[in-house]
């Protein structure tokens, strides 16, 4: 097998992103990986365009770049390991991956997407968990009334 040729969305430097071209591993696939090409990322825009891109992040500093990001995309399953049971050759999948064409992941941590739900509809699962700590972290619990400031993304699905 020679040697693939993928992309990636890379930050390079604050206010500056380029879609780069990486190499695919050539390490064998895993018992328990999946893998497929990507067919939509989310670019969060709290941690990746505030924090990231606009380098207002606590950590961000000049040598904070380049930096690859991602936490939610869907890809299309192209090959499974021996092992995977859940998951199919053609399912569209969603996963905590980055923003790059292709994408190698463990089973246990991509979710088949259900027939008929697009694909770009699906990578927004990821932003229902962001909220979910606070349920953690306080003793505020349904039918209780509370006040969710913002109504973004985030603030939505917190409320």
């Amino acid at each position: 097998m020679g040697t693939q040729r993928d992309y990636a969305v890379q930050f390079v430097a604050k206010e500056e992103a380029k879609l780069v071209a990486i190499e695919r591993g050539q390490t064998p696939l895993g018992e328990h990986q999946i893998e497929g090409h990507t067919v939509v990322s989310l670019i969060s825009a709290g941690t990746e365009i505030v924090g990231v891109y606009c380098g207002k992040h606590h950590a961000a500093a000049s040598t904070s770049y380049p930096k690859s990001a991602g936490s939610a995309a869907v890809l299309e399953v192209e090959s499974v390991g021996r092992s995977v049971r859940s998951i199919s050759r053609g399912d569209l999948v969603f996963t905590t991956g980055r923003h790059q064409s292709y994408q190698r992941v463990d089973e246990e941590c991509a979710l088949r997407v259900p027939n008929g739900l697009p694909a770009e509809k699906a990578m927004f699962a990821r932003m229902v968990k962001i909220p979910m700590p606070s349920f953690v972290h306080t003793c505020a619990r349904p039918p209780e009334q509370c006040v969710v400031t913002g109504l973004g993304v985030v603030g939505l699905m917190a409320a």
